[in-house]
């Protein structure tokens, strides 16, 4: 059904992806405890200034974007590999912050490429990645955390049932790096020889804005590590079974990591038709999480967890199909991490109002309320992006010559 080359796509995104999810976990988690104990903010704090890598692009924009695709993958799967090997906190902090690093360099390359491909493999090569890795990533931590009762096994280990710890965290690491390695020089290889001497020098003539589909993603990433991406996170909230959670939410993503690559199903599911009543059942399981407490998530947070990828999809099309360059998609990620971060910002005010003096009583008892109002703008902004979009952009052939790193303003 697919040609040789697609699964190497797949698997280097899906774990780049997935070693990106850990990495921003274990990274927040560092800098809340490195500042809670020290019940202040300390030098740890300006290491979230790694959220803005992307921008690092712009000084990097005369190399050859393939080279930096693989230099960077292999630093974000370099840093995962040593992680567990570390035991000072501070040292385990800027590992993952490498790992954010990396990742902020390889989304833009990887998407640049994408779109550039599209004019010559079509949709399977590398199209059915962009959706379907991150859905695989996502069940693989599903699997790594129901493995440690919640938490990761690839971080605490696998830990038998008398307490002895039955798998390292670096074994599973080292084997997770090891795919991750040769599935990452395999597409570099494919991306090398297919597309020669692609460089990020010549500034687009076309103008993309990148603001609105910035802030929706941020948005969308601050529902995601919030809750709508740890069903044992929206089982807590609304006293749900959290072996239902994690059942039905593995098998929705199942489901949609299959059959986005069937034609009748992508022509059916990018139709605003079916895209409204898909995000009203996205509000209805957040509404739930936060506010109802019926039940509705546990049967439904894996089919909202679905259309939060079909939403990041069609944000990455808003400016990446406008325009054969990484300029856009460069701010757009930058902009999407960065509202990601004020609003790590606004949680944390919120949940120790005591400590946060005027702005944790600004934000006291409103969390709740932040985050409905952040879901519902995610939802209008992709609404009006989702018009223009129709599938997968892959009838251009003229895409290799116009890829750049640089773009409008």
């Amino acid at each position: 059904m697919f040609p040789k080359s697609w699964h190497w796509f797949l698997l280097s995104l899906a774990l780049i992806v997935l070693f990106f999810i850990q990495g921003v976990r274990q990274f927040l988690a560092s800098i809340w405890y490195l500042n809670l104990t020290a019940m202040g903010f300390n030098v740890a704090v300006l290491l979230l200034l790694l959220f803005l890598a992307p921008l690092l692009l712009y000084f990097l924009k005369s190399l050859n974007i393939q080279r930096l695709l693989i230099i960077s993958g292999a630093v974000v799967i370099g840093a995962r590999l040593v992680s567990p090997l570390i035991d000072d906190l501070f040292l385990y902090l800027l590992m993952n912050g490498l790992i954010l690093l990396g990742t902020g360099i390889f989304l833009p390359c990887f998407l640049t490429i994408y779109f550039a491909l599209n004019g010559k493999f079509k949709f399977h090569t590398v199209g059915g990645a962009v959706l379907a890795a991150p859905a695989l990533a996502l069940l693989t931590d599903f699997l790594l955390r129901a493995m440690g009762d919640t938490l990761d096994v690839s971080v605490s280990g696998w830990i038998g049932a008398h307490g002895d710890t039955v798998v390292a965290p670096f074994w599973l690491v080292f084997a997770l790096s090891l795919i991750a390695l040769g599935a990452l020089l395999r597409m570099g290889a494919i991306v090398v020889s297919d597309l020669p001497g692609v460089r990020a020098e010549q500034r687009s003539a076309r103008k993309v804005s990148a603001l609105l589909p910035g802030l929706a993603y941020g948005l969308l990433l601050t529902l995601l590590f919030t809750f709508l991406g740890y069903p044992d996170a929206m089982i807590r909230w609304t006293d749900g079974d959290y072996t239902l959670s994690v059942t039905t939410a593995t098998l929705w993503l199942c489901i949609f990591a299959i059959a986005i690559h069937l034609d009748a199903f992508r022509e059916f599911i990018f139709r605003r038709s079916t895209l409204i009543p898909l995000h009203l059942i996205q509000l209805a399981v957040i509404a739930d999480v936060i506010y109802l407490h019926v039940g509705i998530a546990q049967y439904l947070g894996g089919l909202a967890l679905g259309v939060l990828l079909l939403d990041m999809y069609i944000l990455f099309l808003a400016v990446g199909s406008q325009d054969y360059s990484a300029g856009p998609l460069i701010r757009m990620i930058t902009i999407g991490q960065f509202v990601f971060l004020l609003m790590f910002f606004v949680s944390v005010f919120a949940l120790v109002t005591i400590h946060a003096g005027p702005v944790g009583a600004l934000f006291k008892d409103r969390l709740p309320l932040t985050l409905m109002g952040a879901a519902i703008a995610l939802v209008l902004i992709v609404l009006v992006y989702s018009g223009r979009v129709h599938g997968f952009p892959f009838q251009q052939t003229d895409a290799v010559e116009h890829t750049s790193t640089e773009g409008g303003a």
